[in-house]
């Protein structure tokens, strides 16, 4: 299941990986994950804010969908 907590990102969401020395795992089939995102780039692109990708658990989710009920700084 895709969702949107706050905005209008829509489509395919592709999440690069940079090769690595030892491959981690990557992301799980069944679990969630919470991608925090700016505003597009000029090529169209929403970009990433760096982070750890893994797995948010129920209470984590919670939060973020709490934060971006809140209103947000008039540009």
């Amino acid at each position: 299941m895709v969702s949107v907590l706050r905005g209008d990102v829509r489509g395919t969401v592709l999440v690069p990986f940079a090769a690595d020395a030892d491959p981690a795992p990557r992301l799980v089939d069944g679990e969630t994950y919470v991608f925090a995102t700016q505003a597009k780039d000029a090529d169209g692109y929403w970009l990433m804010y760096q982070g750890e990708m893994r797995p948010v658990d129920d209470g984590q989710l919670a939060a973020w969908r709490e934060a971006v009920a809140l209103p947000m700084a008039p540009e």
